[in-house]
């Protein structure tokens, strides 16, 4: 059991920017299990924060600056503040709420078994079948007509030196997220376990991309009649009217077009059924079907943001997600639990700590065991 002396002692290597990864999931974690059993009260705060050095630290970071006076009364009219900053920063997510069953089952973890959240994590393909493993510290390329850049820089990652368009891949691995900017100038930020396929510049008469897996698209709008986008993912089209929108294509579940603005036609290719939706509308496609309907946005592009975000989301599909973030194996021992779950939190949390946090209400036990996900 980590003890309060140890918590003070991370937190100080925390502010300072020198905790460990092993030493972040700790806190995280105890901070969690704490806040479950007792919420800290002001007397909890004053012990984890009464080092003049800490306290003050807190203070600056969270942008409360004046003078500061040493006194116990004067640190309570900050406390509020200091409370909130330090949550956030701990990455203590908040859980709106979690559909239960009758009666609360606990979460039983190989302890200390856990898996670190994914990050940055791309391969680009050449038009000549070499391969280049793209920074992990580094969050997207860019394409003009001549070189290919990382976002936060100007040195060359390749050259383009041709007359012609070239075709180009950008796969994500599980466990990854890239953005590209097309030669256009549409911003393209991809999930784990997806490819997006594009050449290294566009004609006059228009802008095809392919996809597999999901993207958040914000489209260039130049005049976008004259010169069309369209995304191609299988079964179906997605023309673009407008400028931003998600696309969710992965081989296991029907086919999910999110628009965020503007406006987009979306072709069943198997029934050629043309549906135009609006913003805060989506249109699915499963074989032949086709489907409009309104949806909660954010549900559906909070990844782009780093979020998890869950609204009465079917255990599997939860379950799915997740794996694909953190790339883990799910095994189930036994059926699928029928509960829903909502909540929203970062994704840089550790996986355990997702779990617990959305306090996952099974009947059975779920453990970890390496990089496999065994549901009992």
């Amino acid at each position: 059991m980590i003890t309060e002396e140890t918590v003070r002692q991370i937190i100080h290597k925390y502010l300072k920017g020198e905790a460990t990864e092993r030493e972040r999931v700790l806190l995280e974690n105890w901070y969690y299990q704490r806040g479950i059993q007792q919420p800290l009260n002001e007397d909890d705060l004053y012990f984890l924060l009464d080092h003049d050095a800490i306290f003050e630290e807190v203070r600056r970071r969270a942008g409360l600056t004046g003078e500061w006076e040493q006194q116990r009364q004067r640190k309570r009219q900050w406390l509020p503040y200091v409370a909130a900053f330090f949550i956030i920063s701990l990455s203590v997510s908040w859980i709106f709420y979690v559909n239960r069953a009758d009666r609360p089952h606990e979460i039983v973890a190989s302890q200390p078994a856990d898996v670190m959240s994914g990050g940055n994590r791309a391969r680009l393909t050449l038009a000549d079948g070499r391969q280049i493993n793209l920074s992990e510290t580094q969050s997207g390329i860019v394409v003009d007509n001549e070189r290919i850049v990382y976002s936060e820089g100007t040195e060359k990652l390749v050259g383009l030196e041709v007359d012609e368009a070239i075709p180009l891949e950008l796969s994500v691995p599980r466990g990854g997220t890239y953005q590209i900017t097309l030669a256009d100038g549409t911003q393209v930020w991809l999930n784990a376990a997806s490819k997006l396929t594009y050449p290294s510049r566009f004609d006059s008469k228009e802008r095809i991309v392919s996809l597999e897996g999901e993207a958040y698209f914000a489209v260039t709008k130049g005049k976008l009649r004259e010169w069309p986008f369209k995304v191609m993912v299988e079964g179906q089209t997605v023309e673009v009217f407008g400028t931003e929108f998600n696309v969710s294509a992965y081989p296991e579940d029907p086919a999910r077009t999110t628009l965020v603005e503007g406006s987009v036609a979306v072709t069943n290719l198997h029934s050629k059924a043309v549906n135009r939706i609006s913003p805060g509308q989506q249109a699915v496609v499963s074989g032949a079907r086709s489907e409009v309907k309104a949806v909660d946005v954010q549900k559906y592009t909070a990844w782009k943001d780093g979020l998890f975000y869950f609204k009465h989301t079917p255990f599997n599909e939860l379950i799915q997600e997740i794996a694909r973030w953190y790339d883990v194996e799910v095994v189930y021992e036994n059926s699928i639990p029928k509960e829903t779950f909502s909540g929203k939190m970062r994704r840089g949390l550790s996986l355990m700590t997702v779990l617990g946090l959305l306090d996952v209400s099974t009947k059975t036990e779920i453990r970890l065991e390496g990089r496999k996900l065994i549901i009992g």
